[in-house]
């Protein structure tokens, strides 16, 4: 087993959460350990956990994770680029547009990870999405 802590902090409050990972799965499932080294180096970082905490909620435009999470446009495209080639999300294009949207949890850890991300969701206020908080495309 290999165990895997993922420490959140709000308001001076440190949480941890745990994951135990059964090496002898991962090891049978050919090529995975990349896959998983490749998903918890794009959960390593605090932006990039925002942006999956907030696509947790809804499909968005890159625009929409911009003006959301105020960050630059360089910023959000760098990131989603990361949490793409980790397969954490997916996109479409819709005209000028690029949706961005969680994947559909496929393993026992892809769904750890997202209960995660629920975790750190109702933890942490400002990164509640609220429907009219998201500014239409067409505003981009």
């Amino acid at each position: 087993m290999i165990r895997v802590q993922i420490f959140t902090i709000n308001n001076d409050v440190v949480k941890c959460y745990n994951l135990l990972i059964d090496y002898k799965n991962i090891k049978t499932q050919g090529n995975n350990m990349e896959k998983y080294t490749e998903m918890f180096k794009a959960l390593s970082n605090e932006t990039r956990l925002s942006i999956l905490v907030v696509l947790n909620q809804h499909e968005l435009c890159v625009c929409q994770i911009e003006d959301f999470l105020n960050l630059s446009q360089v910023s959000v495209s760098r990131h989603l680029t990361i949490l793409r080639n980790a397969k954490l999300v997916t996109y479409r294009r819709e005209g000028l547009h690029i949706y961005y949207s969680i994947i559909k949890p496929k393993t026992k850890l892809d769904k750890k990870v997202f209960e995660i991300l629920q975790v750190i969701e109702n933890t942490k206020k400002k990164l509640k999405l609220n429907k009219s908080q998201i500014k239409k495309c067409e505003e981009c």
